[in-house]
């Protein structure tokens, strides 16, 4: 079997998505944000959640959220959650099944922490993929053109790109977005699935 995981990173939200033979198998998101609700905002809230098994008729779901107080942690313990959450996804989705990887490039005329930080948790997050397989990086601007040929699509564009069928599953594991401007919890797993889009136009 061929396994192909894409995976668009970022602090807050790393959206992923599997493919099993050019099949759909599974997805998910982790992360970390800072609470923005009046019971949240002294903390930081952790996620990560998987989804499988849509494609036999059913969802199946498992879910890891916890909150810390701001002052209690770090980019650095943030980046180890994420990287924590991918191992666990590699450890059940992948096994010992050969895997290709497509991650997200670094947008190189980005400056600032957020660019460093996003940088660390790509170099980590590789690293951990590199005994299950080799892996591709993709310009998030260059998985647009293909996808929805323009390279500069916004996040709604990128939205309803989507199989209609892939939509309504993310939307029925809870996935969320706006349809002002596609803001939401959705439009990572939409970037990620790009991402694979892309890969099969290379001929890989």
């Amino acid at each position: 079997m061929r396994y192909i995981i894409t995976i668009d990173q970022s602090i807050s939200g790393t959206g992923w998505n599997l493919f099993i033979d050019g099949k759909l198998n599974s997805f998910g998101r982790f992360g970390s944000t800072m609470g923005t609700k009046k019971a949240d905002k002294a903390f930081v809230l952790f996620h990560c959640d998987t989804h499988w098994e849509h494609w036999d008729g059913k969802m199946n779901s498992t879910s890891n959220n916890h909150r810390v107080l701001r002052e209690e942690t770090d980019i650095y313990q943030r980046v180890k959650w994420s990287v924590k959450c991918f191992q666990e996804v590699l450890k059940k989705e992948i096994g010992s099944n050969p895997c290709h990887f497509v991650f997200e490039n670094l947008a190189f005329g980005a400056k600032g922490n957020a660019t460093r930080d996003v940088a660390g948790l790509l170099f980590s997050m590789i690293s951990s993929s590199l005994r299950f397989g080799q892996y591709t990086l993709v310009a998030p601007t260059s998985a647009k053109k293909v996808f929805t040929g323009d390279g500069k699509a916004t996040k709604l564009q990128m939205i309803k790109k989507l199989p209609k069928d892939v939509r309504e599953c993310y939307l029925e594991a809870g996935y969320k977005y706006s349809e002002k401007n596609g803001n939401g919890s959705l439009n990572d797993l939409a970037d990620s699935y790009s991402f694979y889009k892309w890969y099969l136009k290379q001929g890989k």
